[in-house]
């Protein structure tokens, strides 16, 4: 019989080992942005406050929470868990924020708690027109690379094939000139397309530098290189056996030579080398970003919907300040 989440009685406090913490998220399939890796990297690059909280059911369960802060001038702080909380019960409540989390986090003075946990909605038809809601493409590594290049494409897997024998040479990097390129390239197409790049140098150069090999969470910079010109890179995060897409972009000067596919290909080859069985690339938008959409979707996945923003008011200048942080903090 399955527990029902709703009457476990959570007990929450503070974690600070960050390795258990880690290695806890990986055990369980949680995200890389709920990680101890990500917080640290952010909280050395642009100073952000975050508790790690660990939840502990009467059964064994366990519940993971790594709750930023975001501070609204004037009227509070309020708790956003980007792409959590992480329970390790597998049932349908498993993607709802436990009400003793919403208790502890309203003893802890936050006035109002933001959350979009990272789980799939099973009552999706598989419709890519429903952009109003998150949405992304899992690919299945479980199937071996075989049956993974039977999954794509054709004109996709050419691409990745020709891009190699017209001398696009893929490795992995911390450079920091890499890096520096990298970025470089993401904030050009991020202002072509007119999207915001929610990242910074200084992020990129601290997860890279923090992660270390075989951790239970970890983050690989690929790039696709031209006549030693960084023409294409992609940014990827593990965790577990999970592998997420975090940024990437392609040189629009090299767009012909198919680096992108080529990336992403060794990408997924090394994924399936560390004994992955998900890639998780991380958005898709038909509407206002086709190109990007197309690109994925021939890599051979399946569309899934994901479980949107949801905010809980702790207390009554939170519900004021809702409307304002669903637009403008998340």
């Amino acid at each position: 019989m399955q527990t029902n989440f709703l009457d476990i009685q959570w007990e929450w406090r503070e974690c600070s080992d960050f390795h258990l913490w880690d290695s806890e998220l990986a055990r369980i399939g949680g995200h890389p942005l709920q990680s101890a890796l990500w917080g640290n990297a952010r909280k050395c690059a642009e100073g952000l406050e975050y508790l790690c909280l660990m939840g502990q059911g009467g059964d064994g369960s366990i519940a993971l929470a790594r709750v930023e802060t975001r501070r609204v001038p004037l009227f509070g702080k309020v708790a956003w868990i980007p792409r959590g909380p992480v329970l390790s019960l597998l049932n349908k409540d498993r993607y709802e924020c436990p009400q003793s989390l919403i208790k502890y986090l309203k003893v802890k003075g936050f006035i109002l708690c933001g959350y979009n946990p990272w789980g799939e909605v099973t009552d999706f038809s598989g419709n890519s027109k429903c952009v109003d809601d998150p949405m992304t493409i899992w690919i299945d590594l479980s199937v071996g690379k075989e049956q993974l290049l039977k999954n794509i494409d054709k004109q996709w897997r050419y691409g990745a094939r020709r891009a190699l024998r017209e001398g696009v040479v893929v490795e992995q990097t911390k450079d920091s000139n890499d890096v520096a390129e990298f970025y470089r390239l993401c904030q050009v197409i991020s202002d072509v397309k007119g999207f915001s790049l929610p990242a910074t140098q200084g992020l990129m150069e601290g997860l890279l530098a923090l992660s270390k090999q075989d951790d239970p969470v970890e983050v690989r910079l690929f790039v696709g290189r031209y006549n030693e010109a960084l023409c294409a890179g992609v940014f990827v995060m593990r965790v577990g056996k999970q592998v997420h897409y975090i940024w990437g972009g392609v040189d629009r000067k090299y767009s012909k030579l198919r680096a992108g596919e080529a990336v992403q290909w060794a990408v997924m080859q090394w994924a399936i080398n560390e004994g992955c069985e998900l890639y998780d690339l991380e958005g898709i938008d038909p509407v206002n970003n086709p190109g990007t959409y197309q690109f994925k979707k021939k890599m051979g996945g399946r569309e899934v919907k994901l479980n949107g923003l949801s905010l809980t008011p702790l207390t009554l200048t939170g519900a004021l300040v809702k409307a304002v942080f669903r637009y403008r903090y998340c």
